[in-house]
């Protein structure tokens, strides 16, 4: 001040006001009656501007509140700014903003009060990866930056800066990647597209090599046909064998199956009893007698 009236040509004394003039007047007195226990006339400006500055450093009504409470509440970073320098400038200026408010400047003063300034300024990162490599430098590789907020400063800066760049890298590859698949599907469709209208202004013809052939039906299919078509009609398997014997219902020359006199069951009862009679001819005449003195056993020996 004394410099720039000097430099103005102005006097100090006109330019500049008494301490015990710039306060009130029964503000003054009460505060050097109960503070400084003097009168106004035997307290000096120095003693005046002391006793303001040890209010100042005192905690506001000496209530201490809780710290990590009250930072975790009030000291928030900014994520919306997208500038990360200004985003870490306002974030440690922030800090220092409620020190001021809630007086604690006399707890974070010292070697001590700076350890706890960087440690307040860690706890308090939003972004997690950024606390996370803020937490493990000043752990195990940047001790100093927990000792001093400048340095810790620097360390915060450069890891925000990389994560950013990196964040922003992935961003842009995703971007292309998502240009690139809307490409592709366009076209995808454009081609399903001009091959549909292509196979519906010339249809598919029908080849030389099926031309003029007649279609047949598989082989399998065809006997299925004819015994369908047997049935239908009730047409006989044509022989021109007679049968060696006569009927044995009616004892005429003619096959069982087409006897008039038998009924269906008749028929298969009859056919059973020449199936049974035939097997007993044959196990009969399997039987030969085994040579032997006294043993008239016979054995059964397949011819």
């Amino acid at each position: 001040m004394r410099a720039r009236c000097r430099s103005f040509g102005k006097d100090y004394n006109l330019v500049t006001q008494n301490v015990k003039k710039s306060f009130d007047v029964e503000l003054l007195e009460s505060f050097c009656s109960l503070r400084l226990r003097k009168g106004v006339a035997d307290v000096t400006e120095g003693q005046i501007i002391a006793e303001i500055k040890a209010l100042l450093a005192k905690v506001k009504n000496d209530d201490l509140p809780g710290i990590k409470a009250l930072f975790d509440k009030e000291l928030v970073m900014d994520l919306v700014e997208t500038d990360v320098d200004a985003r870490i400038l306002a974030y440690f200026q922030k800090f220092k903003q409620v020190v001021l408010e809630h007086d604690l400047e006399d707890i974070f003063s010292g070697d001590d009060g700076e350890k706890e300034k960087c440690k307040q300024l860690v706890s308090c990162l939003a972004h997690p990866v950024l606390k996370v490599d803020a937490k493990t430098a000043v752990w195990w590789t940047d001790k100093a930056a927990a000792k001093n907020v400048q340095k810790f400063y620097t360390l915060v800066f450069d890891n925000a800066v990389a994560h950013e760049r990196h964040f922003q890298q992935n961003k842009r590859m995703r971007m292309t990647a998502m240009v690139k698949d809307k490409s592709n599907a366009s076209s995808a469709s454009a081609k399903s597209g001009r091959a549909a209208e292509t196979a519906a202004a010339h249809p598919k013809k029908q080849g030389r090599s099926n031309f003029g052939k007649k279609f047949t039906a598989p082989k399998n299919d065809r006997k299925v046909e004819n015994l369908v078509a047997d049935r239908k009609t009730d047409r006989k398997p044509f022989t021109n064998k007679e049968p060696s014997s006569p009927c044995s219902k009616c004892q005429k020359i003619h096959w069982l199956s087409d006897c008039p006199k038998a009924s269906d069951a008749v028929k298969v009862a009859l056919r059973l009893k020449l199936r049974e009679a035939s097997k007993a001819r044959c196990c009969t005449s399997s039987f030969t007698p085994l040579p032997g003195p006294s043993s008239p056993q016979r054995r059964c020996r397949v011819s």
